[in-house]
């Protein structure tokens, strides 16, 4: 069964997504069979990925819409979804109407679980599976997403009201693990936009291995042109610029994240 891995944050900005597409596309270079699903209303995962001609019109927004509309909770379209990218690369994406899905039905239905139901017929067709989630803890997506994962990944940048969230978002983390059986647990904090020149970067440092030990991952991503560039081409850092430093400390990550899964 594939590993799900969430990566979260509260705020936007903190370059989430961009972690999760390079990681993603780390994985998928070590020979994994890899699936991105873009939980995020705002699609960046989806574009990132895909040219607008090649993006569908049925996508995780109508997943969790049908999901909804059947009583029985037994309607699963997510392969439906799914998008491939390459041999070992595959996307379920997203769309805007994804918010209109989260508002009408957060109060309506128990949302938690729905993530958990929706993935579950595909994880057997995948090594792994990247959740990209929205920049807040919404209860159909983001706490969704960590009660369907095996593992969590904070995404958090050296700055004061970035990390001030931190602890809020780990006890959320701390919640839904309490509380729902086999729901993920932290594989780690990772800090990015990293700048080693400035005194603010390295104190945030400082305070984040204080505070969450060994669990903040010894790579710290750097901020880079060719990680805003690659994008607009639909490639990851490794195959935009595969010499690069940006290129290199994903490298690093991936061998870390690696790691911490077989533990």
């Amino acid at each position: 069964m594939g590993k799900v891995i969430s990566f979260v944050n509260n705020k936007g900005g903190v370059g989430k997504t961009t972690v999760a597409f390079n990681v993603g596309a780390g994985l998928a270079d070590e020979g994994n069979k890899l699936l991105y699903i873009d939980l995020d209303p705002q699609a960046s995962l989806t574009v990132w990925a895909l040219p607008t001609s090649a993006i569908p019109t049925y996508n995780v927004a109508d997943v969790f819409q049908d999901f909804f509309s059947d009583e029985s909770g037994e309607t699963n379209n997510l392969n439906k979804s799914i998008v491939y990218m390459s041999d070992n690369r595959s996307i379920a994406t997203s769309s805007s109407k994804l918010e209109t899905i989260q508002n009408n039905f957060a109060i309506r239905h128990t949302t938690p679980i729905a993530v958990k139901e929706i993935i579950k017929d595909v994880r057997n067709n995948f090594d792994y599976i990247i959740l990209d989630c929205p920049p807040s803890m919404t209860p159909l997506l983001t706490h969704g997403a960590i009660i369907a994962s095996d593992y969590t990944v904070i995404v958090t940048r050296p700055a004061y009201l970035d990390m001030k969230g931190i602890v809020s978002l780990y006890q959320a983390i701390r919640y839904d693990e309490k509380f729902y059986p086999g729901a993920s647990k932290l594989l780690g904090v990772l800090l990015n936009q990293f700048d080693s020149r400035k005194n603010e970067a390295k104190e945030a440092e400082i305070q984040l291995r204080n505070f969450f030990k060994e669990k903040v991952f010894n790579t710290l991503i750097g901020q880079y042109a060719v990680l805003s560039e690659a994008p607009s081409h639909h490639l990851s850092v490794f195959d935009y610029d595969k010499k690069s430093k940006a290129s290199k400390q994903f490298k690093s990550l991936v061998e870390e994240v690696l790691e911490r899964v077989k533990e």
